[in-house]
Formats: structure tokens, C-alpha cells, sequence
């Protein structure tokens, strides 16, 4: 029986110890505090091969920072994700590029995404910077596509003239993805945006930016993916 206990009693401490020895190799973490959220769940995806996966979750039984953690090599783009308990699908997904070590983020459960404030390496801050961008551009290949709609430009002289603004606005784009990505060869996000928004660049474009990547950026997530994306 003692025999017995004692072989109980090391499997327990072996297990306490790769318990916490698995927690304290992870070499990142994201902070997360929701004002006003009392119950739900939150979790920490990563898209992976066009599948995205569950990193780290925690419930939600108080009003407190929740703490989820993971290992990265280099910095990522990753996904915090609510689960309210609301129904409701919308306004649940903060986007983040972390760079290794601590991240915080603090919002609101009203406005979880647009109230979100992310504090995270240099890489989020540019991150927030072409998001914006690329969103203004959007915002206005919509506010086009509206306009051709409505009864007043429904006119072929209009009609090419919204086509011309229109044409305008998306070489725009593509010129300012195309000059980030080549003044930026030694940034994480440099091969992120092309593979993730150069869709409809020509292929001498996305030879060059990857040519200049540094060897770093090259061996990192993107840079593998943007490689792939090159190959015959």
C-alpha cells in the first residue's frame, strides 16, 4: 500500500512538473481585459494552412484581466476571439500582430472590436497603420459601387467616369502595398500583406519584394507562404 501511494505520489509531483514546466516555456502572452464583460470566453486563433485553430482559451466568470498564452518565433498575426454568450456574430474578433513577449489589450464588451486599444511590439502599430489604409480604399471602391447604382449615374458618360475613378482607386492600392512592401524588406509584415491582400499583383512585383525580403522574414510564416505563392 505505501509502495502504492509513494508510486502515486511521484506521477502526481512528475505531473505538476511538465504541467508547469509546458506553462512556463510558452514565451508570449496577450492580456485581455473587457470592461463590462461578466460571463463568456475567449480564445486565441491562428489561421493555419487556411484553417484556423484554437491556440489558448479562458472562461469568463468576473470582471478581471485574463491572461492567454503562447510561443512565438517571430512576430504573427493572430486572432482574439469573444464568445458572448449573446448570439450574437458580429463585433467579436480583434485582429492582432504580436510581436514574442507580452501584448495587452483592453476594449469594451459594447464595442469589443472598434474600442479595442492594443499594446504589442512595432509590428501592431504599422499593422493598425495598413489597416486603415487598405480600409480607406475599400471604403471607397464601395462608396463608387453605391453611386452606380443610384438613378443620376445610370448616364454612360457617368457611368465610365465612376469606372475611371474606380480603376484610379484600386492602382492606388496596389501602389501603396507595392511601396510598403519594397521600403520594408526586413518587416514580419512585408510578406503578410502581400500574400494576404497582392492577390492581382503581377508576378514580376511579388518576385522583387520576396528577393528583397531579409533571410529572417523569408524563413518566417509569411515568407514561406508568399515562396509558395511564387512557385511554377
Amino acid at each position: 500500500m505505501m509502495k502504492r501511494n509513494a508510486i502515486l505520489l511521484s506521477a502526481a509531483v512528475l505531473a505538476l512538473l511538465v504541467s508547469c514546466s509546458t506553462a512556463t516555456t510558452r514565451n508570449s502572452t496577450i492580456e485581455v481585459n473587457i470592461a463590462g464583460l461578466k460571463k463568456g470566453k475567449i480564445y486565441l486563433e491562428q489561421i493555419v494552412d487556411s484553417t484556423l485553430i484554437v491556440l489558448d482559451s479562458v472562461r469568463i466568470s468576473r470582471e478581471e484581466t485574463h491572461t492567454l498564452s503562447l510561443d512565438l518565433a517571430h512576430p504573427e498575426f493572430l486572432i482574439v476571439r469573444l464568445e458572448k454568450e449573446d448570439f450574437n456574430p458580429f463585433n467579436d474578433r480583434i485582429n492582432v500582430f504580436a510581436d514574442p513577449g507580452k501584448t495587452t489589450i483592453t476594449t469594451t464588451l459594447e464595442g469589443f472590436e472598434k474600442d479595442a486599444k492594443i499594446v504589442s511590439g512595432i509590428h501592431q502599430k504599422e499593422f493598425e497603420t495598413i489597416s486603415q489604409m487598405l480600409s480607406d480604399f475599400d471604403t471607397k471602391s464601395l462608396l463608387l459601387y453605391q453611386l452606380s447604382q443610384e438613378k443620376e449615374y445610370l448616364f454612360p458618360d457617368r457611368q465610365d467616369s465612376l469606372i475611371s475613378v474606380a480603376r484610379t482607386n484600386e492602382i492606388r492600392r496596389y501602389q501603396y502595398l507595392v511601396n510598403y512592401a519594397l521600403n520594408n524588406p526586413d518587416n514580419y509584415l512585408t510578406p503578410f500583406v502581400i500574400v494576404e491582400q497582392g492577390d492581382f499583383l503581377q508576378q514580376k512585383w511579388k518576385d522583387s519584394i520576396y528577393n528583397l525580403l531579409s533571410e529572417n522574414v523569408k524563413s518566417s510564416t509569411y515568407g514561406k507562404q508568399l515562396a509558395q505563392q511564387l512557385e511554377p
